[in-house]
């Protein structure tokens, strides 16, 4: 007799499909953590409550830092410490480092140059844009 056991990955990417035939959304599918992901993808919150359970809204990854403000409470001077809540995570950070740990760490985002490098962070990408291609975008 053999046993099925299913694994819930760190996180789910919900991957919507539209059907237009029918006018509806028709699908979801779910990605594992170690893949990279944009900004422009949508993500299961994974923030921990006080009652162990997660967050589960959806929210756009250019959103992250609006939906840590406004449903997650995320307030105070950019040099307070937080407590990272994503799946039990308990990392302490500064505030202003929160969007930048949970998108790095926990979403697994990419932040793509045009000549096909990858960066995890916003800033090395910004910084290689301009060190290597002598380019200057506004961040």
């Amino acid at each position: 007799m053999s046993v099925f056991r299913y694994t819930t990955p760190a996180f789910a990417v919900p991957t919507i499909s539209y059907n237009d035939r029918c006018n509806k959304v028709s699908e979801f599918s779910t990605r594992r953590a170690h893949m990279p992901h944009s900004l422009a993808e949508v993500f299961l919150c994974m923030w921990g409550s006080s009652h162990g359970l997660h967050c589960n809204d959806l929210f756009l990854g250019c959103n992250l830092s609006h939906h840590l403000l406004k449903v997650h409470g995320i307030r105070g001077s950019d040099n307070s410490h937080v407590i990272c809540k994503w799946d039990s995570c308990d990392l302490e950070v500064n505030k202003e480092s929160l969007s930048r740990h949970v998108e790095e760490r926990h979403l697994r985002i990419v932040h793509s140059c045009e000549c096909g490098k990858t960066f995890s962070r916003r800033d090395t990408l910004s910084r290689h844009r301009r060190d290597v291609h002598r380019l200057e975008f506004a961040s």
